[in-house]
C-alpha cells in the first residue's frame, strides 16, 4: 500500500470521526474527501485479491474502529450497511473480508443509497410524510431549534448516503462517481426547498394565536405562586425561541380592571384574563424588527409627551366617579400615534411586569413603555403612577 493510499484512507477515516465526534455527517466536512471515499473502496477491493498478510494493521484499526461511531441516527438501511462497510476492513483473514464484502454488495443492491435519497426526497415533498413539517406542528411555539435540528438530521442522512455511494464507487463500480453526485444534487434540491420553508415559518402565522394563547395559559394555570415578573419572563423565553421574524411585548398583571386596552389592528393582540389571578397581554409587531431608528424615535417621543402627565378629562372634572382616564380616551390616544398598534394603560406600577422578545434587536422592545401620572383633580392634585405600553405596529 503506498504512502498516498495510506494518507488518503486517513483523511477519509478522519473526517468521519470529526462528524461522528459532534454526532453528525456534514458535507461541508465530507464533500472535499470525495478521491478518500472512493480510494476507501478500491483500497478494500485490491486488498481482497492481494497477499492475505497485511502490513497496514494500524490503518485498517483504525478503519475498523469506525464501527461504533458510525452507530448514529440515521435511516437503518443505511445505518446498516455502514456496518457492512466497516466490517469489510475489521479483519485480517482475508475469507472472512471477502464474505463481510459479499455481504455489504446485497445489502447496497437491495438498498441502494441513491434510490434510499430519492424516497427522502419524496417523503420530503408529502406533508403528511415531511417529518420537519410534522415535527414544527406538534412543537407547541414551533420553535427554530425543532426547525434546526430536523434539518440538520436530514443533512445528516443525505451526507451518509453519499459517503456510502463514493465508497461503493471505489468498490463496486470501478471508480465511476455517478452515483455519489446524484446524490448530492439531491442534497442541493434538499438545500433549496429547505430555504423556502425557512422563510415560511419566519413570515408566517401558523403559530398565531393558537398555539401562543395554549402556551401562555399554560404558564398561568401552572405557576399561580409566581410573581408577575417570573411569569412574564417565562412567557418571553418561550417566545423567543419562536421561529419567527415577528416581535412581541408581554405584560403581566394581577388586576384586569385596572387595566385599559386599545389594539388596531386586534388579531395582533392576545389577551388572557382572570387565569390564576394572572392577566397577560401579549402584543405581535409585525413591523418593529424592521422599522428605522428614526421611526422608533419618534414613537418613544411621541409617547412620552402624551403620557408624562395626564388629567382628568374636563367634561369628567365634576363626575366625582370619573376617578381614572377612559376607554375612550386611550383609544383616541393610540389613533393620534402615528404607528401604534397596541396600547395598554394599567393603573399601579405595581405587581406589573413588562418583557420583550429579541432585545438585542429592539432593547425597549417593538414599542416602548413607560411610567406616568394620572391626575383625577386640578393641574395641582397629586397624581397616580400608572404604567403603559405602547406597540408599533
Amino acid at each position: 500500500m503506498s504512502d498516498d493510499a495510506k494518507t488518503n484512507v486517513s483523511n477519509v477515516v478522519t473526517s468521519i470521526k470529526d462528524c461522528a465526534d459532534v454526532g453528525m455527517y456534514t458535507f461541508s466536512k465530507m464533500s472535499p474527501q470525495l478521491a478518500a471515499f472512493v480510494g476507501v473502496g478500491l483500497f478494500v477491493k485490491n486488498i481482497i485479491v492481494s497477499t492475505a498478510a497485511d502490513p497496514n494493521g494500524e490503518v485498517l484499526k483504525k478503519l475498523g474502529d469506525l464501527k461504533v461511531d458510525l452507530k448514529r441516527n440515521i435511516a437503518v438501511p443505511a445505518q446498516v450497511m455502514c456496518q457492512f462497510w466497516s466490517d469489510c476492513t475489521g479483519s485480517d483473514d482475508q475469507k472472512t473480508r471477502q464474505d463481510r464484502v459479499q455481504v455489504f454488495k446485497e445489502t447496497y443492491a437491495k438498498h441502494s443509497p441513491l434510490e434510499l435519497g430519492e424516497t427522502l426526497m419524496q417523503l420530503l415533498s408529502n406533508e403528511v410524510t415531511n417529518f420537519l413539517k410534522q415535527a414544527m406542528s406538534a412543537d407547541t411555539l414551533m420553535a427554530e431549534k425543532t426547525f434546526t435540528n430536523c434539518r440538520n438530521m436530514i443533512e445528516a442522512v443525505f451526507a451518509q448516503l453519499w459517503m456510502l455511494e463514493s465508497f461503493a464507487s471505489g468498490l463496486v463500480h470501478d471508480r465511476d462517481t455517478y452515483r455519489p453526485n446524484k446524490i448530492y444534487e439531491q442534497y442541493e434540491r434538499f438545500e433549496e426547498v429547505v430555504k423556502k420553508w425557512e422563510i415560511e415559518y419566519q413570515v408566517g402565522s401558523s403559530f398565531w394565536p393558537d398555539k401562543v394563547r395554549q402556551f401562555v395559559e399554560g404558564i398561568q394555570d401552572n405557576n399561580e405562586e409566581k410573581t408577575s415578573e417570573e411569569k412574564a419572563q417565562m412567557i418571553k423565553e418561550g417566545l423567543d425561541k419562536m421561529m419567527t421574524n415577528d416581535l412581541f411585548y408581554i405584560v403581566v398583571c394581577r388586576s384586569a380592571y385596572r387595566c385599559l386596552l386599545a389594539a388596531d389592528p386586534a388579531d395582533q393582540t392576545i389577551a388572557s384574563l382572570d387565569r390564576k389571578y394572572c392577566n397577560v397581554y401579549i402584543f405581535r409587531s409585525k413591523k418593529g424588527r424592521t422599522a428605522s431608528d428614526a421611526e422608533m424615535k419618534k414613537f418613544s417621543e411621541d409617547m412620552k409627551k402624551k403620557f408624562e402627565n395626564v388629567y382628568r378629562h374636563r367634561t369628567e372634572q365634576n363626575n366625582r366617579n370619573a376617578e381614572w382616564m377612559l376607554d375612550w380616551q386611550v383609544r383616541n390616544w393610540r389613533g393620534e400615534m402615528e404607528n401604534c398598534a397596541f396600547m395598554l394603560t394599567v393603573r399601579s406600577k405595581e405587581y406589573v411586569a413588562v418583557r420583550s422578545t429579541h432585545t438585542d434587536i429592539r432593547e425597549r422592545g417593538p414599542g416602548d413603555w413607560m411610567d406616568g401620572q394620572y391626575h383625577a383633580g386640578n393641574i395641582f392634585s397629586a397624581g397616580e403612577t400608572f404604567r403603559v405600553v405602547v406597540g408599533f405596529q
